[in-house]
């Protein structure tokens, strides 16, 4: 899948996300925290929530975008107990070492909030080669009051 059409989901993949929409549907379980993936013949797409949210609250996004053809990773993570530095080598890292195999797809990503900063932390130190788009929904790019 080319990257312009990613572009032209993720507003509504965004709005699937916060109005709960396609979200009938039980998520696949993949073990205590570990990666959820929903299969897809395209491209990767690693979708990582945001601090204090439930770790299903992005099942809508991944849902949408799986629907457009895309392989979803679903990283999961406790916000309230993992330090985020642990979560972007042990959940990011491993997630696309274990799910993102193929290297003639393009690996994208999603993050909310925290999630995004964890993404931008990741690709920091590793940068696929075949990286596609990311997008940051919201980050805290200057942090927030307590």
């Amino acid at each position: 899948m080319s990257p312009p059409r990613l572009l032209r989901f993720l507003p509504l993949a965004a709005l699937a996300a916060f109005t709960g929409m396609a979200a009938a549907d039980p998520i696949p379980v993949a073990g205590d925290r570990g990666a959820v993936v929903y299969d897809g013949p395209g491209d990767y797409v690693v979708v990582v929530h945001g601090w204090a949210w439930l770790r299903d609250t992005m099942r809508p996004t991944a849902k949408f975008l799986n629907r457009q053809g895309y392989k979803v990773i679903c990283v999961r993570y406790d916000s309230r107990s993992e330090m985020p530095e642990k979560v972007v080598e042990n959940r990011i890292g491993r997630a696309l070492q274990e799910h993102a195999t193929e290297g003639s797809r393009k690996i994208h990503f999603v993050g909310h909030s925290m999630g995004g900063l964890m993404i931008r932390s990741y690709l920091a130190r590793h940068r696929p080669g075949n990286l596609g788009r990311t997008v940051l929904i919201a980050p805290p790019n200057h942090g927030i009051e307590a």
